[in-house]
């Protein structure tokens, strides 16, 4: 069986794991209240500094507006679920999660909260108090617990229920985890609604270069996508032979692959995507060639955090990989949507590796849609072969606010989907419907997506949360929280 070059070894280093954000002693000493149902759960939460009441499942939906109302934080509900007749319970507690974010979000819109709220049996002068003293730092994180696993699988498909644990799972994690969303929560700006505006604007018609600039973090995207082709390596013996990489933009991920020697197919919707690709590797080569450094900020910083992944960019450079590098970008006019079965075998090289990258995975559709074309891939995948998958973290800030904006005001879309206004600034990054509004995305938390992959055949080996510190100011948050998920097939 052929081996990795030595060459290529040498550029892709040794295996480069990210861990998780450590819990600093702030974030230990931060205290947490915690309703729950399980009155075993005071000793459990006793080593996160927490508060826990105890009270049964219908009553907590009014607590959480009456603490509000005395302007108590609740940051962490546990709830225990015994049968699908628990389900209007939890309807409850969603529903009020689900209002009183939109209330931290929308000033505008306050009247219809409070009387929704209202009409769910809640107090006219508690609502009143509860929905002037919300912000999104006082929006709980929703943990809910069963003992059956058929149950728990029905739980993980409902939005806004952050983590669902059944009797084999350890809940101290959970916690861990509720009790840091709750720590970045409390440090969130107040100025939730013009944050979450302008991240829809820019979803909407940002120029993608302008993009990456602000949002994106190419060290991350490139130390899991090479620690994804370490995985390959290890199982076959081999490099990946093709790279495929779906959503490919103007080439974030795909150029820096080429520009390391690997063979890329970039398949995006927009023609204009794909020819700013083209010319963008086009200028980095003869830049590169000539010694010079690219007037592109995606380049520049390839170069500058090549030595923390353990790329030889001199001895890259003395090779001929970077003079080659437009022989091997193969892009093609093709839609997320469109990427199923027929067309992924009528590619002229299977593709080894499928990388789906920066919210491509968003556009293909609901859990139904994504289940079919993640087993699409699977089918085109040889044995061995990786799946990359990188997608905002709906349970983080400023996601989480406008994934319950949304769904508060469509409860005809189950939560998990948003559908933002199409506008006409230059080059538009989604396409517009009929009716004038952008594309309907969905986005699936960590254990869904798990659970999808599982189900469409893929052995999950690695599921990372990592914060992006945005390089503007103009986007008023500290980090945005992204997840990195490798999968291969077996």
């Amino acid at each position: 069986m052929t081996k990795a070059s030595t060459s290529h070894r040498r550029l892709i280093g040794k295996e480069h794991r990210e861990k998780l954000p450590t819990f600093t002693e702030t974030l230990r000493n931060f205290p947490v209240n915690i309703l729950a149902t399980d009155p075993t759960l005071t000793e459990t939460a006793h080593d996160l500094v927490a508060d826990v009441d105890i009270l049964t499942v219908s009553e907590i939906p009014q607590q959480l507006i009456s603490r509000l109302a005395e302007e108590q934080i609740t940051h962490i509900v546990i709830v225990d679920v015994e049968s699908e007749e628990d389900f209007p319970h939890l309807t409850g507690i969603l529903r009020v999660k689900s209002a009183l974010a939109v209330a931290a979000t929308d000033g505008n819109d306050k009247a219809t909260i409070e009387n929704d709220l209202i009409q769910q049996g809640h107090s006219i002068d508690e609502v009143q108090k509860a929905i002037d003293n919300v912000t999104a730092k006082q929006i709980p994180y929703f943990i809910v617990r069963t003992t059956d696993d058929e149950l728990a699988a029905k739980l993980r498909s409902i939005g806004g229920i952050d983590s669902v644990i059944t009797s084999q799972d350890n809940i101290q994690p959970h916690l861990l985890a509720a009790k840091d969303a709750a720590f970045n929560r409390s440090r969130f700006p107040a100025q939730t609604e013009e944050l979450v505006e302008q991240l829809k604007r820019r979803q909407e018609h940002v120029n993608l270069r302008s993009l990456e600039r602000i949002s994106a973090d190419l060290r991350l995207s490139l130390t899991y996508v090479l620690e994804g082709i370490r995985m390959f390596n290890e199982k076959t013996g081999h490099l990946p032979r093709y790279i495929l990489e779906a959503g490919v933009g103007e080439g974030r991920i795909a150029i820096p692959l080429v520009l390391l020697g690997f063979n890329v197919i970039g398949i995006d919707a927009a023609t204009t995507r794909l020819d700013s690709a083209v010319k963008r590797l086009q200028e980095a080569t003869t830049a590169l060639t000539k010694r010079a450094i690219p007037d592109d900020s995606l380049v520049d910083e390839f170069l500058r955090v090549a030595p923390e992944l353990e790329i030889d960019t001199e001895q890259l450079l003395q090779s001929n990989e970077v003079e080659q590098a437009l022989t091997r970008f193969h892009p093609i006019e093709m839609g997320i949507q469109e990427l199923d079965k027929r067309s992924l075998h009528a590619m002229a090289n299977q593709p080894e590796m499928i990388i789906l990258a920066w919210n491509t995975l968003n556009f293909i559709g609901g859990p139904d849609q994504m289940l079919r074309t993640l087993n699409h891939l699977y089918n085109t995948l040889p044995k061995g072969g990786v799946l990359y998958i990188e997608v905002p973290n709906p349970k983080d800030e400023p996601y989480a606010s406008m994934l319950a904006e949304y769904y508060y005001k469509h409860p005809s879309n189950p939560p998990g989907f948003f559908r933002a206004k199409a506008q006409h600034h230059g080059n538009q990054l989604y396409k517009e419907d009929d009716d004038g509004f952008g594309a309907l995305r969905y986005y699936p938390n960590a254990d869904e997506l798990s659970m999808l992959l599982q189900l469409a055949g893929f052995s999950v080996e690695k599921i990372a949360r990592e914060r992006i510190i945005p390089k503007s100011k103009e986007l008023q948050t500290n980090t945005i929280s992204e997840l990195f998920i490798i999968a291969t097939r077996q």
